[in-house]
């Protein structure tokens, strides 16, 4: 009975040894599941930022996306003023090219101060030499 009171005993120490490994794998899986638990916390919170910090981009990028059309909108505008300004100052110049043919025409038989007074009317004719020019006579 001896014997088999040692065999007893020895499985009962061996029983009991298991059932302490078991606990401290136990013990140590606890550990690893927290350390885990606590990694996907600080992930979570980082995610979280860049979910932020990427919304925030967005709203910047639409802010940049209108100003850009509105700085568009004021170059086409000055564009098509300075196409007008353009077109005026062509036109303007024709006109004063003409009036300058026009004014060429002109010829005074008399030469007089520009502070003397003018009597006479003006009288406006034209010679034989230019039959279509006006002379201007004072």
């Amino acid at each position: 009975m001896v014997k088999s009171g040692k065999k007893y005993n020895r499985t009962d120490r061996q029983a009991l040894q298991k059932i302490e490994d078991g606990i401290r794998t136990a013990g140590e899986t606890a550990e690893a599941l927290q350390d885990i638990v606590k990694s996907i916390e600080s992930l979570t919170a980082i995610i979280n930022d860049f979910v932020v910090a990427s919304n925030e981009q967005a709203a910047g990028i639409e802010q940049i996306t209108k100003a850009i059309v509105q700085v568009s909108e004021v170059v086409q505008a000055t564009s098509a003023a300075a196409e007008q300004g353009a077109a005026a100052s062509e036109e303007l110049s024709g006109q004063a090219d003409l009036l300058k043919e026009m004014v060429g025409r002109f010829k005074l038989k008399k030469k007089i101060p520009l502070n003397a007074g003018v009597e006479e009317p003006l009288q406006i004719g034209h010679t034989e030499e230019q039959p279509m020019d006006a002379v201007l006579e004072i």
